[in-house]
């Protein structure tokens, strides 16, 4: 029996929306660009706690990338739900 592989090359982490038509671009003046740009200047590491972890379960989610999407649902809603 064949197993599919769906590999996807083109993904970066810098790819902040997926529109559903291709030919739709996100625009530069999109406040997730510079949400994006000054949340990349500011050094977050003071802010979070290392800790030891668990060897078992899944993965932690990284930190930095789960503070981005509540700051930028917060900013752009004024609420966090």
């Amino acid at each position: 029996m064949l197993k599919n592989k769906n590999i996807n090359d083109n993904y970066t982490a810098r790819q902040l929306k997926l529109p559903l038509v291709i030919e739709k671009l996100i625009d530069i003046s999109d406040p997730v660009y510079t949400f994006c740009d000054v949340m990349d200047h500011i050094d977050l590491t003071p802010y979070f706690v290392e800790g030891k972890g668990y060897k078992t379960g899944r993965p932690r989610c990284d930190a930095e990338k789960l503070l981005k999407v509540i700051l930028f649902a917060f900013m752009e809603n004024g609420y966090c739900s």
